[in-house]
């Protein structure tokens, strides 16, 4: 039984590293590695496979052909091609549907809420008095000012941040004109 064009063609290019088509390698990607192994086979080679099989090297003109304008590469006379299949798709199971708990409605409770936000205003509004009034000292000097005053549980960083935002403040209301300088006394009662 004469060999097939695909038979030749892969014998020759075993002998330059071609190898059989692997369990679920696409046909495709085979028959380019079956034609990148005939392509750097050696001349001898090639000439025996033209001499033997003529239409082997067709087929590989073709291929080359189709490969470089991306159409798929023409299967040789011989070559059977593998069909993938897709393994079964995974039976999908459901939960069953649990009704919906019920959710007791409380009201929140306001108080926390309140005092939350009157800490947190209190502290603010001490830390933009002791910089309106002491406009020169620093984030560190006005957060050591709040804890030995009554505010103990005051962050250094949000003392650091709200300093910056106050003196800049001061400053543009002094740009526009619209602050006016406390004296000495005022300071003292203030």
């Amino acid at each position: 039984m004469p060999e097939t064009v695909f038979e030749a063609a892969l014998r020759v290019a075993k002998t330059n590293g071609a190898q059989n088509q692997l369990t679920g390698q696409d046909d495709q990607n085979y028959l380019f590695s079956v034609l990148k192994a005939l392509s750097t086979c050696d001349q001898d080679k090639w000439d025996q496979l033209g001499f033997v099989c003529p239409e082997a090297h067709k087929w590989y003109e073709a291929g080359a052909i189709a490969n470089k304008n991306g159409t798929p590469i023409p299967f040789p006379q011989g070559y059977k091609p593998v069909i993938l299949q897709k393994p079964p798709q995974k039976p999908v199971v459901k939960e069953p549907v649990k009704p919906p708990v019920p959710v007791a409605i409380t009201k929140p409770e306001p108080r926390k809420e309140r005092e939350k936000q009157s800490k947190n205003s209190g502290i603010l509004d001490a830390v933009r008095r002791t910089v309106a009034l002491n406009q020169s000292w620093n984030a560190k000097q006005v957060h050591e000012h709040l804890l030995k005053n009554g505010f103990p549980e005051v962050s250094h960083a949000l003392v650091a941040v709200n300093v910056g935002d106050i003196k800049r403040t001061i400053n543009v209301l002094r740009e526009l004109g619209l602050m006016k300088e406390l004296d000495a006394a005022e300071k003292k009662t203030a």
